[in-house]
C-alpha cells in the first residue's frame, strides 16, 4: 500500500482536490459530473467509476498490481450503484441511468 498523492486544484476559489492518477494507492477512481450536456447522447453528463489494474509507488516508478480486496469492493460498489439505476440501450450502447434522472428526461 502506498500513500495517495493528493493535490489542491489552484483554479478554484473553493477547495477542490484530486488524486494523481496511478500514483499511490490502490484506489478507486470516481468522477461525478453534474449538469446538463445538450449535445450528448443522453442529455446529462457522464459519471465514471473505475480502478487501475496497476498503481505506481508514490516516489518512484515501481508498479504494483491491485489487490483482490479492492477489486471485490469495486464490484460491490458498482452493484450498489446499478441498483439505483436502470439499464437503457441506445443504438448498440448500454447506459446505466439514475432512476431519478430518467424521471426528468424523455428517452
Amino acid at each position: 500500500m502506498e500513500p495517495l498523492v493528493v493535490s489542491k486544484n489552484r483554479f478554484f476559489e473553493e477547495p477542490k482536490y484530486s488524486v494523481y492518477q496511478r500514483k499511490g494507492g490502490p484506489y478507486i477512481d470516481a468522477s461525478f459530473y453534474l449538469g446538463y450536456a445538450e449535445d450528448a447522447t443522453i442529455p446529462y453528463k457522464v459519471s465514471i467509476i473505475d480502478y487501475y489494474e496497476k498503481f505506481i509507488h508514490y516516489d518512484s516508478y515501481e508498479e504494483f498490481k491491485v489487490p483482490n480486496e479492492l477489486k471485490g469492493y469495486y464490484g460491490e460498489l458498482v452493484r450498489f450503484i446499478k441498483k439505483m439505476c436502470q439499464k437503457v440501450e441506445i443504438g448498440r450502447r448500454k447506459f446505466w441511468i439514475s432512476k431519478e434522472v430518467l424521471k426528468t428526461i424523455d428517452l
